[in-house]
């Protein structure tokens, strides 16, 4: 009977340890497809971090681009605001200088009436039409080139005449004034027609 209990007890044993051993190599096996899943979920996350890092990437440069673009046409914005500011303005300022230019003959002209003229009343209305047309000049920035008594200078002065002088202080000055000149800024309208002295 010991023997036979023995023999059945070894045999419980041996049942035993089979069960758990299935048991066991399930819960193996159920271990092994969890990671492989979770090895599969980390490889499509990577897979899917690297598509969004290129995207980013991508992305990125492509909003560098555009700001780079902005700014380029921000700046060429600029540029043909500040040339078309300055075209308009220097068409402004020829089409003032070309009218100017016209009016100019036209105190030529007043000048001589009023050498000979010879009624006070008439000449005091011929001043008043000069005074008219000085004013307008001024107020656009025309000036009378100053001339008598000054320096010759070439690119103000028309030399037409050159007397011989004695007088050293009267070398390179003009002795007369045969037409009056005009600018406005640097642009010369009309040069002074002169009489210069010269040793």
């Amino acid at each position: 009977m010991a023997k036979a209990e023995k023999k059945e007890k070894k045999e419980k044993a041996v049942e035993q340890p089979a069960s758990e051993t299935d048991s066991l190599t399930k819960e193996v096996e159920a271990y092994k497809k969890l990671v492989c899943s979770l090895r599969d979920e980390r490889d499509a996350f990577e897979e899917e971090l690297e598509k969004s890092k290129k995207e980013s990437d991508r992305l990125k440069k492509a909003g560098f681009d555009l700001k780079t673009q902005l700014e380029r046409m921000q700046t060429d914005f600029a540029n043909y605001k500040r040339r078309t500011a300055e075209q308009s303005s220097s068409a402004k300022f020829d089409a003032e200088a070309e009218l100017i230019v016209k009016f100019i003959p036209v105190l030529d002209i007043i000048d001589k009436a009023l050498n000979i003229i010879t009624d006070e009343a008439t000449a005091d209305g011929v001043r008043m039409i000069k005074n008219q047309v000085e004013s307008i000049f001024e107020s656009v920035g025309v000036k009378e080139i100053p001339a008598l008594g000054e320096t010759f200078d070439p690119n103000i002065h028309n030399a037409v005449l050159r007397e011989q002088t004695e007088d050293a202080d009267m070398d390179g000055k003009i002795t007369e004034v045969f037409q009056k000149g005009y600018q406005i800024g640097d642009k010369i309208l009309r040069h002074s027609v002169v009489k210069v002295a010269g040793l």
